[in-house]
């Protein structure tokens, strides 16, 4: 797991130095922002910063909340070998959100619980991120027309547009929708699934930071994003320069 003091975006989800110590990008959710009662997978990327090969399996445990101020075990994976300077991915299939989780609950990573491994660093071994249940569907902003409903479904160009690191994606629903909002290259490969859920009426937003799925900046160049609200679809270009 890489926390927060060894990663290069520091700060994302508290102010507070203790908790940041802890705080990483390598806990990533599928589908993202996942919201209560629905079914999520839970990826942890597992660093190997030596220059030795580690051959032995050993554990990666799952928790939603502090596992030392009581937060519940919700699974475990076992990791085969990792090569030297290389990575694997934990994942764990199938939890379900509870219904009563709040917005700021955090999924807490531990690797090698029982100390097993010898490591250069044994100091980041447990890590979290937000799970952000009720917070993590876009941002719903007020309507353009003083409170009237919107009539169309519009999904309008991104801004700033070309972009760099980051662009903003508003759209507007005349009626509640099932929502997919996603991001693809223009081989037509899915690079990120930023929304997929039930949207109110109305106009919302929400932020691209450029990464894909596993939290990875993508190269430079023209995305295309697209936006499914029951039989509507919409596809607009954008551009990526780093």
């Amino acid at each position: 797991i890489l926390p927060w003091k060894y990663d290069e975006e520091k700060g994302i989800g508290s102010t507070d130095p203790e908790v940041q110590r802890e705080e990483t990008r390598d806990i990533l959710f599928d589908p993202l922002n996942p919201q209560q009662g629905e079914t999520v997978d839970i990826l942890a990327r597992v660093h190997n910063f030596s220059l030795k090969d580690h051959f032995a399996t050993f554990s990666v445990r799952f928790y939603l909340g502090a596992p030392r101020s009581g937060g519940g075990l919700i699974g475990s994976v076992d990791i085969p070998q990792i090569n030297a300077r290389d990575r694997r991915v934990a994942r764990l299939e199938d939890w379900q959100v509870p219904q009563n989780v709040s917005g700021n609950s955090k999924i807490y990573v531990v690797i090698d619980e029982e100390n097993s491994v010898d490591e250069v660093h044994e100091n980041n071994n447990i890590a979290w991120n937000l799970l952000n249940p009720e917070l993590g569907m876009p941002t719903s902003v007020a309507d353009e027309r003083d409170g009237e409903a919107p009539r169309d479904f519009v999904l309008q160009q991104n801004y700033p547009n070309p972009f760099n690191p980051d662009t903003e994606i508003r759209f507007r629903l005349p009626v509640s929708s099932r929502v997919t909002l996603a991001i693809y290259n223009l081989g037509g490969q899915l690079v990120r699934t930023l929304a997929s859920g039930t949207l109110p009426t109305g106009q919302h937003r929400v932020t691209w930071d450029g990464r894909d799925e596993l939290g990875r900046q993508v190269a430079s160049g023209i995305y295309l994003y697209r936006l499914q609200a029951a039989e509507n679809v919409q596809v607009r270009k954008m551009t990526l320069l780093r």
